[in-house]
């Protein structure tokens, strides 16, 4: 039970952070169906951090949401960029 609440929770606070006038998701199952589902990849650094995460430019939402993950990401230096995978 508390896994679920938790994963609700992860839904939700998604939604507020990715919130953005050019990304209309409906829905929790909206955002586990298209937002969730974006194929990618994430470059690591020798020390294993996370340094840039690469969004699949053909899938939909992926342009309309690399605004919303760099603000999000702004502070920890993580470049958000589209990209073939």
């Amino acid at each position: 039970m508390l896994l679920g609440s938790l994963a609700h929770n992860v839904i939700v606070w998604a939604r507020h952070w990715l919130a953005s006038p050019t990304l209309h998701i409906t829905g929790r199952c909206g955002m586990v169906r298209d937002v969730f589902h974006i194929s990618g990849f994430l470059l690591i650094d020798a020390c294993g951090q996370v340094v840039q995460i690469v969004l699949n430019q053909a899938a939909p939402l992926a342009s309309a949401l690399v605004d919303p993950l760099r603000k999000l990401l702004l502070c920890t230096q993580v470049a958000v960029n589209l990209g073939q995978t």
